[in-house]
């Protein structure tokens, strides 16, 4: 009988206080747990979206660079193939030297290449394989050393302003001079 006075008395404080813990329970476990899973989806949609910010606008920059390219003259990429190729190719080396000794008055008696990253005593101003590290991609680093005969001061000028103007890039990392020899290897 207390227990009826007491459910009659307190009835809706009693509903009010069940409908209040079902509410607080269906908000931990129904609510909160999607309203937490939806943050982190509008969290990974909008790094989604700047990722694909950041690729529209480097493929934009492809796109630039692409019709940039196809503006160049193809003897202009030609001529920089000649300058840089895109091989070794040692085997043209040989009659390039040859013909710019040749035309400085000079007789080429010994060339040898190797690669710059096979050379352990690489000369001064290169660090060996960390100097041919920095090169782009495709394009080598190569050492070459001649031996000159019948070279006099003005022919060893002769021949490295034919250094110089030749097409490929060569830098001179060191001379050896000896004119009582008439010798030179560089």
């Amino acid at each position: 009988m207390e227990l009826n006075v007491f459910l009659i008395k307190y009835f809706r404080l009693l509903v009010l206080g069940i409908c209040l813990l079902l509410l607080a329970g269906a908000f931990f476990f129904l609510i909160r747990p999607k309203y937490a899973e939806l943050n982190q989806l509008s969290a990974e949609t909008a790094k989604l979206q700047a990722d694909y910010g950041e690729q529209q606008a480097y493929f934009s920059k492809l796109k630039e660079l692409e019709g940039a390219y196809n503006q160049i003259d193809p003897r202009d990429i030609e001529k920089i193939a000649a300058i840089l190729p895109s091989s070794d190719d040692q085997e043209d080396l040989l009659p390039q030297v040859e013909s710019m000794a040749a035309r400085s008055g000079l007789l080429l008696t010994s060339l040898s290449v190797t690669k710059k990253d096979e050379d352990k005593t690489a000369g001064p101003g290169s660090s060996g394989p960390a100097a041919a590290s920095n090169l782009p991609a495709g394009v080598k680093s190569l050492k070459i050393s001649m031996e000159l005969a019948g070279i006099d001061y003005v022919g060893l000028k002769n021949m490295l302003a034919a250094l110089e103007n030749n097409l490929r890039l060569i830098n001179v990392d060191r001379i050896v001079f000896s004119p009582e020899e008439n010798k030179a290897t560089i």
